[in-house]
């Protein structure tokens, strides 16, 4: 039985979307555990992981976090830069000596990360452990095509265009988040691990597998993107279930793996509509197509 360990922040942000990944891994027989703080452990117990409590690191909390760290600045970029340094890049000793000895307790196959969780980076290098990470926004890399993450500027392949991206990467690496990756260099130099090839942004570049919850044309186009290896989709059965509690009245199913012809959408539909006679008979099931429309 294949053995997970979850280290994603304990922010709600950066938990939430992990959760249905950790019930299907329940649901399909694996042993989950999940390192957190002792707000989100109703939830993650919820979802049939087993809670694993922060221990050394400092138990970071969004509620409190002025008052775990009183020289946090109000707002504005100083606050982004600040939490950037102080809570990601300085919180990851602390999760990584609790994690280690976890590890030393009970082995762990896989370790998943969310975006912002470097600390499973650190622990796929010291210990070779194969680790995941699933995106909790759009997907941060840089690229040559694209203006860095956050700017919200459109994206740009021509010669000019390019240099403009390699141009405001260097300087949110070097500048605006110049004082954040020197410290994350120093951090990574003291716990014996080499140092990222990029920003502190890329260093989910290197993962085993990356899980991003989107779909192709919601991303800027880049030619330096990794291999897509498949499509990941919501479990129908789980969708429809939830239709069912929500006591709605029609599930309509979209955002339809592409590689897929009508044919197997009308069997996926066939399948849903079974399951509504069974579960849910008052519930109309949709297999959503373009330009359909739905009156209310």
């Amino acid at each position: 039985m294949p053995r997970f360990l979850f280290t994603p922040i304990p922010f709600t942000g950066h938990v939430n979307p992990g959760l249905p990944i950790a019930r299907e891994l329940v649901a399909r027989g694996h042993d989950v555990r999940w390192y957190s703080t002792s707000r989100f452990r109703r939830a993650i117990e919820a979802a049939g992981a087993r809670f694993v409590p922060y221990r050394q690191a400092v138990p970071l909390d969004e509620e409190r976090l002025e008052k775990l760290f009183p020289g946090r600045p109000a707002g504005g970029l100083r606050q982004l830069q600040y939490d950037v340094e102080k809570i990601f890049v300085d919180s990851q000793p602390g999760q990584l000596r609790d994690l280690e000895s976890e590890l030393a307790a009970e082995p762990a196959d896989v370790v998943v990360g969310d975006s912002a969780a470097a600390v499973a980076s650190i622990l796929h290098e010291r210990h070779g452990i194969p680790w995941a990470v699933y995106g909790i926004s759009i997907i941060p890399f840089s690229s040559r095509d694209t203006a860095p993450f956050g700017l919200a500027m459109m994206p740009s392949q021509t010669p000019l265009g390019r240099m403009r991206n390699r141009i405001l990467t260097g300087l949110v690496d070097h500048v605006i988040f110049g004082k954040a990756n020197r410290r994350n260099r120093a951090v990574r130099r003291e716990l014996g691990v080499s140092p990222l090839p990029g920003g502190i942004f890329d260093f989910a570049r290197q993962a085993d597998l990356y899980l991003q919850g989107s779909v192709a044309s919601f991303e800027y186009p880049r030619a330096d993107m990794p291999a897509k290896r498949g499509w990941g989709h919501s479990v129908i059965d789980h969708v429809l279930a939830l239709g069912r509690d929500a006591e709605a009245r029609a599930i309509a199913l979209h955002h339809h793996d592409p590689d897929r012809d009508d044919d197997a959408l009308d069997a996926i539909g066939d399948r849903a509509a079974a399951w509504a006679r069974e579960h849910a008979a008052a519930m109309r099931t949709v297999v959503a197509r373009e330009g359909e429309t739905f009156e209310l």
